[in-house]
């Protein structure tokens, strides 16, 4: 989801997107003389390279949009991404070469960990990789796919992420079956490896993304969900049918041996990357998803500043109108009481405030709505605060704790919160 907003912090814009293993569509709606707009879906055309080349309406017609200059929606591009028959207000989406989303306003795309520049085929930023003496134009720091944007393709911003798609090529390209079934499981493993890297430069730059869902979580990990039945009975049984009586914690909760050897490679791997401090931040993002899940809830299709705000607002999928607020520390963090807007993290100003600011910024959506109304309601919420501290144990072992606090938050002022003992 994407919303736009005017010098007033009024929404303006909202596009809601359909994905698959790409973007199918998008459906938009705008804020026009006090009013919403009805919503229009455009579904997206690629090309075999994955750039969105044309845009079509519901009735598979090419889109000619009123608000862009009544211009059909065909593109076309160079071979490093720039758009040869449009100008910068014409085209009605931003995700456009190799379906990446373009910045009009910068001229940049967005590559997660880099911004690129089709203009001149190169990054803007230097690549965190430092670079492979067996090849050596991975030492060049700005280029894009090794100058081959034809063959590949760099959906990290990263160097490993430019060499997935000759990889992926070379083994089909290959006579040898076996040899080319070795191509493709290392390419497989390699987008795991990029999975893996990527979520943690998106905890080190603030940024929760698409990848930022439980079933990533779980995958990342590589656990099945039955793994998770013992959390799960954990959590039951803390909450005592979800929603405490009084302030819960610190609690130790057991993690799962199945899920401490998973989060052992987790670990390893990311603290080579970002050091120590990062890794626990990193780690506790992918397990409190863990947690939320074992409680029964989801993540809301919502949006929000989540440097500041809250690490999660999550909804249940059982208890309708039930919804949590959810904050991860790792290491022996404890809450920030640096908050000056709001004051001390999940304290009862500083929750009423962010949901009143998350529901504002929300109008329109189906979550946004529905959060108002739980909030409106008075309904009952679930304030959870999670730490997870893990520790290097000889070369590639770990030691994890894990520990829990929860209260109810009642809107809209949160009377009757304890504070948080154990998490200060």
């Amino acid at each position: 989801q994407e919303t736009e907003f005017n010098s007033s912090g009024q929404a303006i814009k909202r596009t809601i997107y359909t994905v698959g293993h790409d973007q199918i569509s998008q459906t938009v709606r705008e804020y026009v003389n006090g009013n919403w707009t009805n919503a229009v879906t455009h579904n997206f055309g690629t090309d075999g390279h994955g750039s969105v080349r044309v845009l079509f309406n519901a009735i598979s017609a090419v889109a000619a949009i009123v608000n862009h200059n009544n211009v059909p929606q065909i593109f076309t591009f160079d071979a490093y991404g720039n758009l040869l028959n449009f100008g910068a207000t014409q085209p009605a989406t931003s995700y456009l070469y190799n379906s990446e989303r373009f910045d009009f306003r910068t001229g940049r795309l967005y590559l997660r960990a880099r911004d690129y520049d089709p203009t001149t085929g190169t990054f803007r930023t230097l690549d965190p990789f430092f670079g492979n003496s067996s090849d050596p134009q991975s030492f060049h720091k700005y280029l894009f796919v090794h100058g081959d944007p034809v063959n590949a393709a760099d959906p990290t911003g990263m160097f490993l992420g430019a060499l997935i798609t000759p990889l992926i090529d070379a083994s089909l390209r290959n006579g040898d079956a076996s040899r080319g079934a070795a191509a493709l499981n290392s390419a497989y493993n390699l987008q795991r490896a990029v999975k893996v890297y990527q979520k943690a430069l998106n905890v080190l730059n603030k940024i929760r993304d698409a990848y930022d869902t439980v079933r990533d979580a779980l995958d990342i990990l590589s656990i099945d969900p039955s793994d998770l039945l013992d959390l799960r009975t954990q959590a039951a049984t803390l909450s005592k049918g979800i929603l405490p009586n009084k302030y819960v914690g610190p609690i130790p909760i057991t993690i799962p041996s199945k899920l401490l050897d998973s989060l052992a490679v987790v670990f390893k791997f990311g603290h080579n990357i970002l050091g120590h401090k990062d890794t626990q931040e990193f780690v506790g993002e992918l397990i409190t998803d863990v947690i939320a899940y074992a409680f029964g809830f989801e993540q809301a299709n919502l949006n929000w500043h989540k440097v500041k705000g809250p690490d999660q607002i999550v909804k249940h999928t059982q208890v309708k109108g039930l919804w949590g607020i959810f904050e991860a520390k790792g290491g022996t963090h404890g809450l920030s009481q640096k908050d000056t807007e709001y004051g001390t993290q999940m304290s009862k100003t500083w929750i009423s405030g962010w949901l009143n600011r998350i529901i504002k910024g929300n109008e329109g959506t189906t979550d946004g709505d529905a959060l108002r109304n739980a909030f409106d309601n008075g309904n009952d919420m679930l304030a959870l605060v999670s730490r997870l501290d893990i520790r290097r144990k000889g070369t590639d072992g770990i030691t994890a704790k894990f520990e829990l606090g929860f209260q109810i938050y009642k809107p809209p002022k949160g009377n009757g919160m304890k504070t948080w003992k154990g998490f200060e």
